[in-house]
Order: structure tokens, then C-alpha cells, then sequence
């Protein structure tokens, strides 16, 4: 059996050319023939084992066709190598190989990724590690304040937390929730560096067990989290904001002036100009205005 009919793959890293057709999403570059014999289809799972934790790590991500890579070659995106934690500095890409498999989506979830995509968003890329004693049994994760800022979002709302599992057939289905987010602030982290110098082995270290220079943000949450997307301590997790309960918290906001402006038009209006049909356009005409003015709004941070 030849080298390339075996799902391993050495890594090259991409290139600015590579991430033309990203758009806002990672990308993994195959050939057209190991897309053909792996069944993939636009998305795909990363995976790899890392033998410093001893843990077998993946992500998802955008497949890209790159004519020419071999068919034992695969090029990733630096966010997707570190989060496979392989180490930054290091230049013999041939060294690392990684698995792939396909990623399965529903008709929603295919749906979901357009709008969302249309919508605008950003992803990025945290390392799982557990909750703070104080924030046990509470439904929300703490990341770095930077990171929020970067999701375009604020404390407070929302993101959406993704995990591929994998099932019988090699194949993998995409699981999300979302889930409140606040700052791990300076005061947690000073405590959590004093919890990692004491309890290394429930609370790792990252820069110690892992082999990357600067590893990726951490996420903080509570076990049910983790059992509910089937994660592990130290696995990577793709997350973007989550802009259902962003355009509800805005839309909120909008509705004073969806009132207002109802009120306003009604009122001028005689009565005997005034029809159910002419309402129902008007309100169709103020949340068209509306939701296109929060979408301008959220699109330009």
C-alpha cells in the first residue's frame, strides 16, 4: 500500500494566497485526490496526538483544494497547528503529521454557517481549562478580556461554543451551545496562578505541559460544559459571538424607536386613510430599517 492511501499527513504551513478563499474561517489545503478518497466535503477534522499531554487533540475547519500538494501533504493555518499544540518555532514541518476526517453538517447547521457568515463573525480559537472554585456550577465561561473584544462582542452576551465528536463511521458531526461570557480579570488569574503552582495536575499550567511558545487564549468553565460538548482539559475550542442573542439584545434597544415611530406615522395619519394593510407595511418597512442597522452596526466592530 503506498504512503498516501494511509490517513496521515505532513503539514506545511499556508501561505497569504492560501487564505483567499477563507474568508473569516481556518483553513486546511488538500489535493483534489485527498478530498476525493477522504469524502470530504467543505468542512473537515484536524486531528493529531500530543505526546507531551498524552491527549489526542483535533479542530474543524474550511477545506481548501491546493494542486500542488502531494498526496501526503496538507497545509494548516498557524491558529490550527498551535491549537494542535505544535510547537511555533520550529521549522521541519515533516517532523508533525496530522489525521483527517469528514465533518458532517446538518441542513441547519449549513444554513446557520451562511447567515452567519453573511452576518458577520469572527472565530478564534481557546484552550479548554477548568472553572475557578468561585464560578463552579455557574452557567458562563471567563475568557481574556482582549479576546472578547476581538469576537466583536461584549461581557455579558453570548458566544457560540463549537466541538466536532466523532462517531463509529470516522466521521464527525458538529455540536454547539452557546453560553454567557465574562473576563477572567487580573484578580482570577493572579488566583489561578497560585492554584496551578499547588494543584499542577487539575490545574495545568499551559505554558509548561504543552510545547508552544504562546499558546492560545484560555476558556474557563464548569464541568457540565465540557460534558456537554465532550471536551477534555486542555482540548482546543472554536468559538464566535452569537449574533441571535446580540440582534434580540439590540433589537430590545430598536424597539423604543419602532414604537415611537409606529405611534408617529398612526397619529399623522387621518383615520380614514389608515389600513391593516398600510400598517402591516409600515411595521414591515421600521424592522427592515431596524435589523439593518443593527447588522451595519455589528459588522463594523
Amino acid at each position: 500500500m503506498e504512503q498516501y492511501e494511509v490517513n496521515r499527513f505532513f503539514v506545511k504551513p499556508t501561505k497569504s494566497e492560501d487564505r483567499k478563499e477563507a474568508k473569516d474561517n481556518y483553513v486546511v489545503c488538500v489535493n483534489s485526490n485527498t478530498k476525493k478518497r477522504l469524502d470530504l466535503g467543505k468542512f473537515a477534522v484536524v486531528s493529531t496526538c500530543c505526546e507531551e499531554i498524552k491527549q489526542t487533540l483535533h479542530v474543524h475547519c474550511q477545506v481548501i483544494l491546493d494542486s500542488t500538494l502531494l498526496n501526503n501533504e496538507v497545509k494548516l493555518d498557524e491558529t490550527l497547528r498551535t491549537a494542535l499544540a505544535f510547537p511555533c518555532e520550529y521549522v521541519d514541518y515533516a517532523k508533525h503529521t496530522v489525521e483527517i476526517y469528514p465533518l458532517d453538517l446538518t441542513l441547519l447547521q449549513l444554513l446557520n454557517e451562511y447567515i452567519s457568515r453573511l452576518l458577520g463573525r469572527r472565530y478564534l480559537f481557546f484552550r479548554v481549562c477548568r472553572a475557578d472554585s468561585l464560578d463552579m456550577d455557574k452557567t458562563y465561561a471567563r475568557v481574556n478580556l482582549e479576546s472578547i473584544k476581538l469576537l466583536g462582542t461584549t461581557e455579558g452576551n453570548n458566544l457560540i461554543l463549537e466541538n466536532a465528536i466523532k462517531n463509529e463511521n470516522n466521521r464527525y458531526t458538529l455540536k454547539k451551545i452557546s453560553l454567557q461570557v465574562y473576563e477572567l480579570t487580573p484578580e482570577i488569574q493572579k488566583v489561578r496562578d497560585g492554584l496551578q503552582r499547588r494543584y499542577p495536575y487539575r490545574f495545568p499550567s499551559l505554558e509548561k505541559v504543552l510545547p508552544v511558545e504562546q499558546d492560545i487564549w484560555p476558556i474557563l468553565f464548569d464541568l457540565y460544559v465540557r460534558e456537554e460538548l465532550n471536551l477534555e482539559v486542555l482540548d482546543p475550542l472554536k468559538v464566535r459571538r452569537d449574533l441571535l442573542s446580540i440582534f434580540l439584545r439590540e433589537f430590545r434597544e430598536f424597539g423604543i424607536l419602532f414604537f415611537l415611530t409606529s405611534l408617529t406615522i398612526t397619529t399623522l395619519l387621518p383615520n380614514n386613510q389608515m389600513t391593516w394593510k398600510l400598517l402591516a407595511l409600515i411595521s414591515s418597512f421600521i424592522v427592515s430599517l431596524s435589523l439593518t442597522l443593527i447588522n451595519i452596526k455589528e459588522r463594523v466592530k
